[in-house]
């Protein structure tokens, strides 16, 4: 067993990965099943839907090469999207559809509608207008509305320096986790949307979004390159707007009440927990007067926000695999400043903790929310 588990290609770990894959997808085990009838019969076929998701299986049961030609118009303009590698296949028309398979082989295809949303460059564009029932919060489990709002998403995202994927090919992209985050009685979500690019590796980014009313004589004071679409509620009248909340002052000092409260946000697939070194409950008592929370700046892959002009906290929007360097090279250096022989004390800032993201053990590796409060600048807090 400990043989299997340190080799990432072995058997434990490609059924650890199929399992994983399967359990993202409800369809495999929910909704309709329909058998379909291809001419060989060596080769098995058929559909699974639920909740507006297809899913459509092809598996060679022979020890040989097999082709097979299988009638999916029911299916027509939509596009077979291979699970496990994201490659997308030739758009389904009304005639009988190829399959070529290796002996035992399978393939496990999504079937998506073909994207027909334009990409207007911002800040020139409207926000786009999507709908959703009962609770805004459902956009991110209707499966309409969910592919609608991953689809406008790159846009926003485009305008930012930090993004990567500007000078890329999107294969696809989809919204992994969706992690509930009040504040200040505001319902507000941290988004974590994962990018498939046709060469190079995913990438994954950090979007936190909240909901306001807006109606007549009901003016938002949400500065529109904020606004990332409309959003009118099914069979009432209240409508609203789905916006960029990081710049909202509330929702910035929710990171340093987190790891202050050793606060936790529990997702569906993980949760968001703070870290925090010894030296945390010796620098905050020291800030005095207005926290008056800010951003310094949005460079790179991550944002800067202020405290009390004395503190830092980094926010990475790009998010990685793995701790993050700054934060695992903050606490050994700040573990030498504690220590009482320290010669670097003066020249170094202090961190005094963290907030990670970490998923539930279905994959080898950690993903973490790289981001980190510390001390900036060369301040001595003793």
């Amino acid at each position: 067993m400990e043989a299997q588990q340190a080799n990432s290609n072995s058997l434990w770990w490609w059924m650890k990965r199929l399992i994983s894959t399967r359990e993202r997808f409800q369809a495999f085990g929910r909704g309709s099943f329909e058998l379909l009838h291809p001419e060989n019969r060596k080769v098995l076929a058929f559909t699974r839907t639920y909740s507006g998701q297809h899913i459509l299986v092809v598996a060679n049961l022979s020890r040989f090469v097999q082709t097979v030609y299988v009638d999916l118009s029911a299916f027509k303009g939509m596009v077979p999207v291979e699970i496990f590698g994201r490659t997308k296949f030739p758009t389904i028309e009304e005639s009988p559809y190829f399959f070529s398979l290796t002996p035992y082989s399978f393939y496990w295809f999504t079937l998506q509608l073909q994207q027909t949303y334009v990409e207007t460059p911002r800040p020139f564009a409207k926000p786009p207008t999507l709908t959703v029932a009962g609770n805004w919060k459902n956009i991110f489990s209707q499966s309409e509305s969910k592919d609608s709002l991953e689809s406008i998403l790159p846009n926003y995202l485009s305008c930012f320096s930090w993004f990567g994927g500007k000078n890329k090919i999107i294969q696809s992209k989809e919204i992994i986790e969706v992690i509930s985050v009040n504040y200040k009685q505001k319902e507000t979500v941290l988004v974590f949307l994962e990018f498939y690019y046709t060469e190079g590796a995913n990438e994954t980014y950090l979007i936190p979004l909240s909901y306001e009313e807006v109606g007549a004589g009901v003016e938002s004071k949400i500065s529109p390159d904020r606004v990332i679409a409309k959003l009118p509620i099914q069979n009432q009248e209240k409508a609203g707007i789905i916006f960029d909340v990081l710049g909202d002052k509330d929702f910035l000092t929710m990171p340093l009440e987190a790891i202050q409260k050793n606060l936790k946000y529990q997702g569906n697939n993980g949760v968001v927990k703070p870290t925090s070194t010894n030296i945390l409950t010796e620098i905050i008592p020291t800030a005095t007067g207005d926290i008056n929370p800010h951003i310094l700046s949005g460079k790179h892959n991550k944002n800067l926000i202020s405290y009390w002009n004395k503190f830092m906290f980094k926010l990475f929007r790009k998010l990685e695999t793995g701790i993050n360097p700054d934060l695992e090279i903050g606490r050994f250096l700040t573990d030498k400043v504690n220590s009482k022989d320290s010669a670097i004390k003066e020249h170094i800032p202090l961190t005094a903790g963290g907030l990670e993201s970490v998923c539930k053990p279905k994959i080898k590796t950690v993903r973490v929310l790289n981001v980190r409060w510390v001390g900036c600048g060369n301040l001595n807090f003793g």
